[in-house]
């Protein structure tokens, strides 16, 4: 429970809320370098007795950098101790189970410009790395986890326990126990008789919903009947139809759940659980609402925003302390997201993160007592939020009518008209979509002197079910002319030079570079893919051979298996319609879209006599991991589009 330690407090002057770069601008564009992140602290979360933080770092370790967890002394940010991650993992989350021992959960790293996947694994340890253990997964000596774990809640008095959630185990069952992290010792709190739920504990610990979704897109929801002490429910909604519980007010007298009608948008609603009396907080017709919550580890939530355009934040209660807090820290820092992190169980302390469409992020500390928050890191610190471009964000109606929505950078200084530009579709595609918070690579590109266009094309995530699946079988058709008519959109605006635009993007990314260079190549001067898929059919061969059914049956749901179609829609066998100079760039070790891939599009392009620039690394992934191989992806790009697409003015 996030819970406040005095009455309303005054913050002291805004010099107490230093900005997070202390860098003077140098004339020129950042060097490469800037963007790139060097180890630095991120995702850090308090103690309960605030003494501590937890941070997630990489620190060398012989030859590469590897993935840790570091504790820091908040009194003088003294980094302590690390536990370190084996090669290829990262942490994904961590939790305070007392005041000196932590619960973990891992992921695996395909790369910098992929998400970590978890693997349902959980570790423990202390604050001093002592006392090590792996408490679930495949690997626990005890006997083998075959399900998928993660931590469902804590108890209100840290204890060293907490829940843990297990779903998949054996395909049809999801469980709810209590665990001591320190013996590793479980006990059986729920098991329900169906796969992949999560379960949704009141603020009294009392397991109360659960919910979750099949492969086949049905929606599996039950609840506790308190009265009656057992489980109810109806496991025949959809994604399109369906109700999904959230978090529970304070008293637990009303549940938060976002309501999911006819495939639109989720609306925010909340449920008096004795009456069932249910009410619409909030809704768009465009874009789905999220909660907002106190903090990663806490049950508390106090507002909610949109998930479209620039972020704006509605409180849920105005009047509430909570409410109140977060309006005096974001007051100091105009233009900027406050978004709070987590607090001492006392509420003395409060760690909150800053961050905008210029400024990549930076941590604070506000200490009630004094009304005073203090700077503690930042990332990408060497970049000054006042070099960086302002996002706009953008929408424009697709040839068929789709209304649609995105960002465009544009570089500082300028008229901003008849620019060179970058279109940088995203990768995904499904359920993902861009955002309005700092863009490392349109920073970059912007910083060149590039207007950076980003489409949230059908299929991308935020605008509901019906968005997303409009994107199913059209990763050749429509994804690619909602991309176009962006594009045509600038120049139209006059935003845009039509002889200097370039397409750029990462994993579906560069796919989509690819099938916007041979769908218009009149258009594109220049396309660049990293670590791209250019090969449908292959793509899903590989699913098969590495036994990965869930991505092959996702595969099939977007892309189909018709092998004309997917021969169709495939850039290997369009190579001969683009005309425009290409960079290829992939590590050899991605194992999402291996290196085949893009060994195969660069023989489809030399044989259409088109011999692309190929950058191959090996010993990286999906998106390159170390720094040095992150720093020569960007001067490799800057260079091949200031030859491609003429080296822009210098910007102020």
């Amino acid at each position: 429970m996030f819970r406040l330690a005095c009455a309303p407090v005054l913050l002291a002057c805004a010099a107490a809320f230093m900005t997070a770069q202390q860098v003077m601008a140098a004339p020129g564009p950042p060097p490469a370098r800037y963007f790139v992140s060097e180890g630095g602290y991120r995702n850090p979360l308090l103690a309960p007795d605030g003494k501590h933080l937890a941070v997630f770092t990489a620190l060398q370790d012989g030859w590469s950098m590897v993935e840790t967890v570091a504790i820091i002394r908040v009194h003088d940010m003294k980094m302590i101790s690390a536990i370190k991650m084996d090669r290829f993992e990262v942490p994904a989350q961590l939790w305070w189970v007392s005041n000196s021992r932590l619960v973990i959960s891992k992921a695996r790293d395909f790369g910098d410009n992929e998400r970590p996947t978890p693997t349902g694994e959980l570790v423990t340890a202390n604050l001093d790395g002592s006392a090590q253990s792996y408490l679930y997964g495949y690997f626990r000596r005890e006997g083998r986890d075959l399900g998928f774990g993660t931590v469902a809640g804590l108890p209100t008095v840290r204890n060293n326990h907490f829940y843990l959630a297990e779903t998949g185990v054996n395909g049809a069952r999801s469980s709810v126990y209590d665990v001591d992290s320190i013996s590793g010792k479980r006990t059986l709190l729920l098991r329900l008789d169906a796969p992949g739920l999560s379960i949704l504990l009141d603020h009294q610990e009392r397991p109360r919903f659960a919910s979750g979704v099949s492969d086949d897109g049905m929606i599996s929801f039950l609840k506790y009947e308190l009265s009656e002490k057992k489980w109810v429910g109806d496991a025949n909604t959809t994604a399109e139809d369906s109700f999904i519980p959230q978090a529970f007010s304070a008293d637990d007298t009303a549940l938060y759940a976002l309501a999911h009608s006819k495939g639109a948008p989720a609306s925010l609603v909340r449920q008096i659980l004795a009456s069932g009396e249910l009410s619409v907080v909030a809704s768009d017709p465009e874009a789905s609402v999220a909660l907002v919550s106190a903090g990663r580890d806490s049950t508390e939530v106090f507002g909610w925003t949109t998930r479209l355009g620039i972020p704006v934040l509605h409180y849920l209660d105005p009047g509430a302390p909570l409410a109140q807090l977060h309006q005096r820290l974001s007051t100091q820092f105009p233009g900027s997201q406050v978004r709070l992190l987590n607090a001492s169980d006392d509420g003395a302390k409060v760690l909150f993160h800053v961050a905008s469409d210029r400024d990549p992020g930076s941590y604070y500390l506000y200490d009630a007592a004094s009304s005073r928050a203090d700077l503690l890191f930042a990332r990408l610190e060497q970049l000054d939020p006042e070099q960086m471009a302002t996002r706009r964000p953008i929408s424009f109606k697709a040839r068929d009518g789709l209304r649609l929505h995105g960002f465009l950078t544009l570089p500082k200084g300028g008229s901003g008209r008849q620019l060179p530009m970058v279109l940088l579709p995203h990768g995904g595609p499904h359920g993902l979509a861009d955002q309005w918070y700092f863009d490392a690579d349109a920073q970059f590109l912007a910083s060149r002197g590039y207007a950076v266009l980003q489409v949230n094309f059908r299929g991308s995530g935020g605008r509901g079910e019906d968005f997303i699946k409009a994107g199913y079988l059209t990763w050749g058709g429509a994804i690619q002319s909602d991309l176009i008519d962006g594009v045509e959109w600038t120049i139209a605006e006059g935003i845009a030079d039509r002889r200097r635009i370039c397409a750029y993007g990462i994993s579906f990314g560069a796919y989509s570079a690819m099938m916007v260079a041979a769908r218009a190549p009149q258009l594109f001067a220049c396309a660049i893919g990293y670590a791209g898929v250019y090969d449908l059919a292959m793509m899903l061969k590989y699913d098969i051979d590495s036994k990965d059914t869930l991505k092959y049956t996702m595969h099939r749901r977007y892309v189909g298996d018709d092998a004309e179609q997917l021969r169709l829609n495939s850039p290997v066998f369009l190579a001969a319609q683009i005309k425009a100079p290409v960079l290829l760039i992939h590590g050899s070790a991605d194992d999402v879209t291996p290196v085949a891939q893009g060994r195969a599009m660069r023989a489809a392009l030399r044989e259409a006599g088109v011999d692309p620039e190929y950058l191959q690394v090996s010993s990286e992934g999906h998106g390159f991991f170390l720094p040095a191989n992150q720093e020569k992806v960007y001067q490799t790009l800057e260079a091949f589009l200031a030859k491609h697409i003429g080296k822009p003015a210098a910007t102020k």
